[in-house]
């Protein structure tokens, strides 16, 4: 338990620095610039494979939440990605990568009790982690179509993800107000 209440203290202080050294928006708009052009499932569902990689290093999902929504849920924001869109793809990202990965104390603590070889589960496993991210990777498609209510593999609008970035910034980082902190939680991106 300790671990991970460290992990999820780490997380929360690297995400209160970039916050509060307006790190966060230069991050924002390098991410944002590339995906702009791109339609939006491509962003969405690079998501999965990016919390699935993070997932490796940070076992804690709680800490990992901590560590990438407070990025990627702007960015999702920026991209015009539904906000549940994004915690789904935390969800299949993460989950799947928890049934597969080392650092996961619960599964190499049940692999040893059970006498199982890890490396004979992850043949037995790998098939029903591949299955569950197609049957994943197809509700995320069709949540986005249902809530983006366009055909997804159109380009988004050319406004550009500058001038979103720009409006952004500006709600996030009013004149008056703390950085980070929010003037209002309905906006307009």
């Amino acid at each position: 338990m300790l671990p991970a209440a460290l992990i999820i203290g780490v997380a929360r202080s690297l995400s209160l620095v970039l916050t509060d050294g307006r790190v966060i928006d230069t991050i924002l708009n390098g991410l944002a610039t590339p995906l702009s052009n791109a339609p939006a499932a491509v962003a969405a569902l690079l998501m999965i494979p990016f919390h699935a990689i993070i997932h490796v290093a940070v076992p804690s999902v709680s800490g990992q939440a901590v560590l990438t929504m407070p990025v990627l849920v702007p960015l999702s924001d920026l991209l015009g990605i539904p906000r549940d869109a994004t915690v789904f793809a935390y969800q299949t990202g993460a989950g799947l990568t928890e049934m597969l990965t080392p650092t996961n104390g619960g599964l190499m603590a049940v692999l040893l009790a059970a006498g199982v070889p890890y490396g004979r589960w992850i043949r037995f496993a790998i098939v029903g982690v591949l299955l569950a991210l197609m049957i994943g990777v197809a509700a995320m498609i069709s949540v986005l179509s249902a809530a983006v209510g366009r055909v997804l593999l159109d380009p988004p609008d050319q406004r550009g993800a500058f001038e979103r970035l720009i409006r952004f910034a500006n709600w996030r980082y009013a004149p008056g107000t703390p950085a980070g902190s929010c003037r209002n939680h309905e906006h307009a991106v």
